[in-house]
């Protein structure tokens, strides 16, 4: 019976070791890319030499970490003229992409956030983010 006891609790927290490291969200290590598109009025937004996109990139949850720069474990600027912020070397799990931008016209700050949970290790993601100003 002690036998079976420990090869059963053996087999048992091996396996749940294993998955709880295998899907920890993470950049590097992992083959997924997150192509991020700001959409503001309904038009997807581009960077340019005057304003940039930022993502800011919070690991292992799915809610608004807020608007606290220091709360998020990573950030990603644009490139210009490009019209999306490419994340790319991300492995499973859950994450949180907070976009801040400004709008060329007002002037005035648009910001805006999106959730996302994978379980694919090696595949390609598009995710519209729509932006309002503050």
């Amino acid at each position: 019976m002690w036998i079976f006891t420990g090869i059963f609790m053996t087999t048992f927290l091996t396996s749940c070791v294993k998955d709880d490291k295998s899907c920890i969200a993470a950049r590097g290590g992992g083959s997924n890319v997150v192509i991020i598109k700001p959409v503001y009025n309904g038009l997807t937004f581009s960077a340019n030499d005057n304003v940039v996109d930022t993502v800011f990139i919070k690991y292992g949850t799915s809610t608004f970490p807020g608007t606290n720069t220091k709360k998020y474990d990573e950030f990603i600027v644009s490139i210009e003229d490009r019209n999306h912020v490419a994340l790319r070397r991300l492995t499973c799990g859950v994450f949180y992409f907070w976009v801040v931008s400004q709008d060329t016209t007002t002037g005035n700050r648009i910001t805006g956030g999106a959730s996302f949970i994978t379980d694919k290790i090696n595949d390609t993601f598009e995710i519209s983010v729509p932006l309002k100003a503050q």
